[in-house]
């Protein structure tokens, strides 16, 4: 996981965006990055441009222990409803680096994003 805390720590957010996108829209792109070419991570995630946050949907090594397949489209769109349900309600985690590690706690002061994802 440090190569994914890595490719995310300190990168303005253009460049956080470059990936497949997912989805057509600019306003809230769904990015699907490849980590480290064929045998590294996937990361797939929602970006909210005007306020700058990503929300990591969903994070998976190729290889190793835990490697998996590709996601498929049906788990994508699902994963994707479930994180933007996720912002409705605001049942939402902040994820932070240090030392190249991810570290994840409840976020609070959710109702910013709220407004975005229902307009």
């Amino acid at each position: 996981m440090a190569d994914v805390a890595e490719y995310f720590n300190g990168k303005e957010i253009a460049e956080i965006c470059s990936g497949t996108r997912l989805n057509n829209s600019d306003k809230f792109p769904y990015i699907k990055k490849r980590l480290n070419g064929s045998g590294g991570y996937r990361i797939y995630f929602l970006v909210l441009i005007q306020d700058e946050n990503v929300f990591l949907i969903f994070i998976h090594p190729k290889t190793g222990p835990d490697g998996a397949e590709n996601i498929s489209d049906k788990a994508k769109a699902k994963y994707y409803k479930d994180v933007l349900e996720a912002i409705k309600v605001g049942n939402l985690l902040e994820v932070s680096t240090s030392n190249r590690t991810l570290s994840f706690s409840p976020l609070q002061n959710t109702d910013k994003w709220k407004a975005r994802i229902i307009e």
